[in-house]
């Protein structure tokens, strides 16, 4: 019986523990509830973790996006790169553009143009490429010249006339020098001797009977054609007019031409009959001025291409911007030319071309007047009146000094003629060699 109450009692104190374990357990757990506000902080902490999340993944899709945007934009542009290239190394001109897809996959394709423009070549090339559903552009437009000849390289190129070259004064000749078989020695103008300790400060080399060859004949069939093209007059533009070279051409056409408070840029050509006059007020940008007379009036400033059959005058303190060019061709049927004139304190930065196909007497002549000063070239197969600065090369015929009482030919009085200050970037326009490689003189975009 005692063990039976025993056991019963170890059963009841066993079943107590139990409860009393369980008891304590709940209470544990009590203890370790959270406050309401626990999820609030959960919910926010979630959702700094989704815009982080988000923000990380936007910027990699933007960042890639990016990527791809200036991949895409050098890509089109090298294709438009290429394809000036390829016009740079064609030796010919190509009147009408066309297109040519350059990789053969439909998506990259360039379209190519190149023309004469003035004693210059205008190239241009613009390439396309889709994507994501739409097509880009990019268009690069140049003029285009041709780097120095050897000769250009001189100080100075006299033609062969069996008289030398007499050099007086503060003359100063720098640079290789073709001269006649003669030579070149000191003269005497009105008892002045050469101040000078060198007379050319360079090499002296043989010149030939010819100047060397020129070829006009592009930039001549060209304006012949633009000519055969205007349609309507001058007076009718508008004041200010800027023309793309990837666009036609505006031509105008009058018997007399004047240029005043007019703003032409581009692909632009004016005609005139008799006589363009371009004001000081006028603002000029790489247009073509065709007429037998063009005087610029003092101070003008601004790059052109100026073809005159009679006479060419800058006015005095003009400057032309490079690569600007000034230019007298004398036809058989211009009669009384008189030439080129620079005025003083003029400057030039570009090329200066007398072209005389008649070769009277009374042959055109270049005067660079005092304190003009002209950086580039100069090509004259008539004589030259040199009282400036050439910076640069000059090519002619010969030299003519007039004083009170005397005319002297092939006489240098007080000028320069320096090859090493004319600047490393110059180059020549497309009358010398045409079978040369192009570089770029200026872009036109």
């Amino acid at each position: 019986m005692s063990l039976i109450k025993n056991s019963s009692l170890l059963k009841r104190l066993i079943l107590f523990r139990e409860k009393a374990l369980l008891k304590n357990k709940w209470k544990g757990l009590d203890s370790l509830t959270l406050p309401a506000a626990s999820l609030f902080y959960a919910l926010l902490l979630a959702l700094l973790i989704s815009i982080i999340s988000t923000a990380l993944i936007s910027i990699a899709v933007f960042y890639k996006g990016t990527i791809e945007q200036i991949q895409f934009e050098e890509n089109i542009l090298r294709n438009a790169q290429t394809g000036l290239k390829l016009l740079l190394a064609e030796k010919q001109a190509r009147i009408d553009p066309f297109k040519t897809d350059i990789y053969n996959n439909t998506k990259d394709s360039i379209e190519l143009a190149k023309f004469p423009w003035g004693l210059f070549e205008v190239a241009y090339s613009k390439a396309f490429k889709q994507y994501s559903f739409k097509k880009t552009e990019v268009l690069k437009v140049a003029l285009l010249g041709t780097p120095l000849d050897s000769f250009s390289t001189a100080a100075l190129y006299l033609k062969e006339r069996s008289n030398p070259l007499n050099i007086c004064g503060d003359t100063y000749i720098k640079g290789s020098a073709y001269l006649p078989k003669s030579g070149v020695r000191i003269g005497s103008i009105n008892g002045q001797t050469y101040n000078g300790e060198q007379l050319i400060y360079g090499t002296q080399k043989r010149s030939e009977a010819q100047l060397p060859e020129i070829n006009l004949t592009i930039a001549l069939q060209q304006l012949d054609q633009l000519k055969k093209c205007s349609d309507f007059s001058f007076y009718n533009l508008e004041d200010s007019i800027v023309q793309s070279f990837i666009h036609p051409t505006i031509i105008t056409k009058d018997s007399i031409v004047y240029i005043d408070h007019h703003y032409l840029k581009g692909n632009i050509c004016v005609f005139a009959d008799s006589l363009i006059y371009v004001s000081k007020t006028a603002e000029l940008e790489d247009v073509l001025l065709h007429a037998p007379t063009i005087i610029f009036e003092d101070n003008f400033q601004g790059t052109v291409q100026a073809f005159a059959e009679k006479y060419l005058s800058t006015g005095i303190k003009s400057k032309f911007n490079y690569p600007s060019t000034l230019s007298l061709n004398r036809l058989s049927g211009s009669i009384n030319a008189k030439g080129i004139e620079i005025g003083r304190q003029s400057m030039i930065n570009g090329f200066v071309l007398l072209k005389d196909n008649v070769q009277t007497k009374d042959s055109p002549s270049i005067i660079l007047d005092e304190s003009s000063i002209l950086n580039g070239q100069v090509y004259s197969d008539g004589l030259v009146h040199l009282k400036g600065t050439i910076n640069g090369h000059i090519s002619c015929k010969g030299f003519y000094v007039m004083t009170s009482n005397a005319y002297l030919e092939n006489y240098l009085n007080d000028a320069t003629i320096n090859a090493t200050a004319r600047s490393e970037f110059y180059l020549n326009p497309l009358i010398y060699n045409q079978d040369k490689n192009r570089a770029i003189v200026k872009w036109l975009n």
